[in-house]
């Protein structure tokens, strides 16, 4: 009985003993998680698809390179934002409280102005692929714009129009932040330049029927229409033709869904826009998901990229090395080279487009490039 007690009690001791000498083994997080705030699910989800795919591509990209410490993994949030943006700022609460501290997105002005004083007082890094308005990235220090500003855009739809001799201009455009923003920014620069706004209509983003608006548009005679109700503007291009409109129309944002979604009606419409994507990105973007790349896929992609380079840079993930860090990130960029201004703007370039056999092209007459 004695014995079997000494050898029990020795037994405790070995135990313990190799538990006390053992090596500590501290375990590295396997992954870096970037939250992506995106419509899926509603009049936006065809952006939205294209900035996870151009996520997609980057996340590989850096995963695939030496020197990024942990992989990236995205994980996505459906914001279904296009009239509100109460469900991106639960989207972004939800990531949150799964410990996510880096986020791309949201898509637009709406979920975006909801989402800023939120993310200004906290401890993260928010890099939007889309929202085109100054005052998201105004907002704060830790907020990034990978698009531009819209509104540059829209003025240089505002002095095309001038040059091309159209001096009466209707409006449409909506009480969403970003498209009544651009509605605004075409008819200050169109009245500064000398011409006449004669209508500027406004409706609720979700209006399903356009016809009264349209109608006081039309009845003001304009030379030109420019459309800014980006959530409506297939709509708003089909009842334009059934009212009988037959003038130039121009656009504040086109994207390839949209002029299949307006039946031939935004035929010959022209915008200016951020420059298409490289050849190089648009076949890798082809080659993987057998189609074109569309709005946001090129701006997906720079964001997360940026994103990673500069945790490789600094070879931590922490927002507050990682904000500083992307201020001094370039690289090639899927549409042009790529840098933040010291307003935390992606310089970008502007480009005019036209809707010519269905498809969207560049402008062979575009003069307009430049900042």
């Amino acid at each position: 009985m004695g014995l079997r007690h000494l050898f029990y009690q020795l037994a405790i001791y070995l135990a313990a003993c190799s538990a006390f000498f053992q090596p500590t083994i501290v375990r590295a997080e396997e992954s870096v998680s970037i939250g992506i705030l995106a419509s899926l699910s509603d009049e936006w989800a065809a952006v939205g698809k294209n900035i996870v795919r151009g996520a997609e591509i980057a996340r590989d990209e850096l995963n695939s390179s030496a020197g990024l410490g942990k992989p990236i993994r995205l994980v996505i949030e459906d914001t279904r934002e296009a009239n509100s943006g109460a469900t991106a700022v639960s989207a972004y609460r939800n990531l949150r409280q799964r410990g996510v501290t880096i986020f791309v997105g949201p898509v637009g002005a709406p979920a975006g102005m909801s989402l800023a004083p939120i993310v200004a007082k906290e401890p993260v890094v928010m890099i939007t692929p889309v929202v085109g308005v100054r005052d998201f990235s105004d907002a704060a220090p830790n907020i990034f714009n990978a698009r531009g500003v819209d509104e540059s855009s829209s003025r240089t739809m505002a002095r095309f129009a001038i040059q091309r001799g159209w001096k009466r201009a209707g409006i449409l455009s909506s009480q969403q932040p970003w498209e009544s923003a651009q509605g605004n920014a075409f008819r200050d620069e169109f009245t500064r330049l000398g011409g006449v706004v004669a209508a500027l209509e406004e409706p609720l983003p979700d209006a399903s029927d356009l016809k009264t608006p349209i109608a006081k548009v039309l009845q003001a005679k304009p030379d030109v229409i420019f459309l800014s109700n980006a959530n409506r503007l297939a709509l708003a291009a089909r009842q334009i033709k059934a009212a009988g409109y037959e003038g130039p129309k121009l656009a504040a944002l086109l994207d390839q869904s949209l002029v299949e979604q307006s039946q031939g009606t935004l035929e010959g419409t022209r915008f200016a826009a951020f420059g298409s994507p490289t050849p190089d990105f648009k076949q890798r973007f082809a080659d993987r998901y057998k189609e074109a790349p569309g709005l946001g896929a090129d701006t997906g992609y720079d964001a997360v990229m940026a994103i990673g380079l500069a945790m490789k840079q600094t070879r931590s993930s922490s927002p507050e090395r990682v904000v500083p860090a992307l201020a001094t990130i370039q690289f090639p960029g899927a549409s042009e080279p790529f840098a933040f201004d010291a307003d935390r703007i992606a310089k970008r370039s502007l480009a005019r487009f036209i809707v010519r056999d269905g498809l969207i092209v560049e402008d062979p007459a575009d003069s307009s490039r430049g900042r």
